[in-house]
């Protein structure tokens, strides 16, 4: 059995975050780039021509145009690209097989773009070809990776599983056709992909159905969420997003306190996340440490990785602040989740592979699980936040260079 497997990075993003990439080259001879692997878009892009770091057209024997200017993209954290389609061969690093090859992979190149590469692996549905399209051509899907994998025989189904390992550590992977049994506790539990209207054809987003998220702080349980919603299980945004109100609840609680837990809810399927793994130091551009002051004592800034989706109804995300407590499997043909509570300490690899039918040690969710969109949460328990602005040391603290986000830095 061969699998794909996903090198981590820890890259000192603009806002100090964490982002998991894998290398891949493009064109022949290749071309090397790191891409940020994203579970929530569908499309490898990378820089054009006159770019740093550009993909380089006229350097590669196998280049081929596609559809000029036909591509655009929005990512949920403002940044976007747009530029042309083309195709080229593509080679996937971190591979235990020699040189997996992709001949003619569709990509796109951007030629205006405010944010780094990105490799998605979501649904066709979600390709930017399709719901993006600029007018330039018809719209359009093609074979993206998990499905030309499949195609191509190297695995039996588009399925794939991802472990982020603790903040502590770097040995992250992503396995395309099988599940690491080593890598969760407990058994999978199955969580239907929800499509956006039900005359859907198919999902579209690696939506489930979140009933819960339960901060226990001193043997007290609060429901940060007020009522079940959608959330995204998404690798490419470091925070998890969730509605207004919920977002200053859940702030509340963990606010002074280190020894709780957050148990996210999917139906009746728990995953806890340490608050530890919520939190990650706050830096400068320069990488330097920021801090803030409390009571006139200079303490550690760290971001807190639960932030507000700009509303208090709609669509919750879980982040990469999430994921690093789930070992979650992605399985496109049967539009489903299997998720289970990661296993830091699990030992020694077991692979086993999954078919188009069965995912292993998954069973269905402990319950159905309803939800009602677009309803405001509104709860008595969330009320104003504690803002600090954060400063290099020995400074003291002036206007928040963080645009006044109450979220965006906590001390202990």
């Amino acid at each position: 059995m061969e699998t794909l497997t996903l090198r981590h990075q820890l890259s000192a993003l603009e806002d100090n975050l964490v982002e998991y990439a894998v290398n891949i080259t493009l064109g022949i001879p290749g071309q090397p780039f790191s891409v940020q692997i994203d579970t929530g878009s569908s499309d490898l892009w990378v820089k054009s021509d006159g770019s740093s770091g550009a993909f380089n057209k006229k350097a590669s024997s196998t280049f081929q145009e596609d559809v000029p200017n036909g591509f655009a993209i929005a990512h949920g954290d403002k940044t976007s690209a747009i530029g042309d389609w083309v195709k080229d061969t593509i080679n996937i690093g971190g591979v235990s097989i020699d040189q997996y090859s992709i001949d003619q992979y569709e990509f796109a190149m951007a030629t205006q773009t405010n944010t780094d590469p990105v490799f998605g692996i979501g649904y066709p549905s979600n390709e930017a070809s399709y719901v993006n399209n600029l007018g330039n051509g018809d719209q359009f899907q093609y074979d993206n990776l998990p499905i030309r994998l499949a195609k191509d025989g190297f695995i039996n189904t588009p399925a794939y599983s991802l472990y982020l390992d603790s903040l502590q550590s770097q040995t992250d992977s992503l396995l395309f056709g099988a599940v690491d049994t080593s890598k969760f506790t407990g058994g999978l539990a199955l969580l239907p992909f929800i499509k956006d209207e039900p005359s859907d054809p198919s999902p579209r987003e690696f939506q489930v159905t979140l009933a819960s998220v339960d901060i226990n702080n001193a043997g007290s349980t609060t429901n940060a969420l007020g009522t079940p919603r959608l959330a995204v299980l998404d690798s490419g945004t470091t925070l998890s997003l969730v509605p207004r109100v919920s977002s200053v609840a859940t702030k509340n609680q963990v606010d002074g306190f280190t020894n709780i837990n957050i148990t996210y809810n999917c139906q009746g399927q728990k995953i806890v996340v340490p608050i530890n793994q919520l939190f990650i130091p706050l830096n400068d551009s320069n990488g330097n440490q920021l801090y803030i002051t409390i009571n006139g004592s200079d303490e550690p800034a760290y971001s807190f990785l639960v932030g507000d989706n700009g509303s208090n109804s709609g669509q919750s995300v879980l982040g990469d602040g999430f994921l690093r407590s789930a070992y979650v499997v992605y399985d496109l043909k049967n539009n489903q989740a299997a998720t289970g509570q990661v296993n830091y300490n699990g030992g020694a690899e077991n692979l086993k592979e999954i078919d188009s039918n069965d995912i292993p040690s998954a069973t269905a969710a402990p319950s159905v699980a309803t939800w009602t969109a677009d309803n405001d949460i509104t709860s008595d328990y969330a009320t104003a936040t504690t803002q600090y602005s954060a400063h290099p040391s020995g400074q003291s603290s002036g206007n928040d260079p963080f645009g006044g986000d109450p979220f965006g830095s906590l001390g202990f």
